[in-house]
């Protein structure tokens, strides 16, 4: 890893990837934040994999230039290392939310924080993809998805999740949406 990236536009994942290829997401970064914490931490391999859901526009930096500009720059360093509690939060967070959670209201967590992080309620997605991010089977995606429909909170167009009435999603939604925990900031 020898860049840091910025997104200005987009959401990005970052998942676990077993040797098997089983994949989890375990943390969302969006234009708050950035790709690449653990070049804070002198570390150029990650154990995550970033995973682009929507074509963006992002910034690159040198891992050496983002090191020295923090050691120059304490209002940035400070930013910095609030991403990564950022980032910390949510795959503490995000561990929490696997085992004790539904799919169901994982998955209504995760379209309130695509929404928000994107500002849009038209979530462009296919149901495969959310299934390797919520690490469980396309089968459980399409009954929850269905499940969520028919309570209104949804309509489902091929490859396209927009979302009706973000008030029952919340509702639907673990504990994690209203905290905030689940994304690092403020509730959603």
């Amino acid at each position: 890893m020898g860049h840091a990236y910025f997104p200005v536009t987009g959401l990005v994942s970052l998942v676990g990837v077993t040797e098997n290829g089983g994949l989890l997401q375990v943390a969302t970064v969006d234009a708050d934040g950035f790709v690449g914490v653990p070049l804070l931490l002198y570390e150029r391999v990650t154990p995550h994999q970033a995973v682009v859901h929507v074509a963006c526009d992002a910034y690159r930096m040198r891992a050496t230039a983002l090191l020295e500009e923090c050691q120059r720059n304490p209002v940035l360093h400070r930013a910095a290392l609030r991403v990564t509690h950022d980032h910390l939060t949510q795959i503490a967070q995000s561990s929490l939310c696997h085992r004790f959670h539904t799919v169901l209201q994982r998955f209504s967590r995760w379209l309130l924080v695509y929404a928000r992080s994107l500002r849009t309620d038209t979530v462009e997605l296919t149901q495969d993809r959310l299934a390797q991010m919520l690490g469980c089977p396309r089968s459980t995606v399409s009954i929850a998805a269905v499940l969520l429909q028919e309570k209104g909170y949804i309509r489902l167009r091929h490859g396209r999740i927009r979302i009706l009435d973000r008030a029952g999603l919340r509702a639907a939604a673990c504990e994690c949406a209203h905290t905030g925990q689940a994304n690092g900031k403020p509730g959603i």
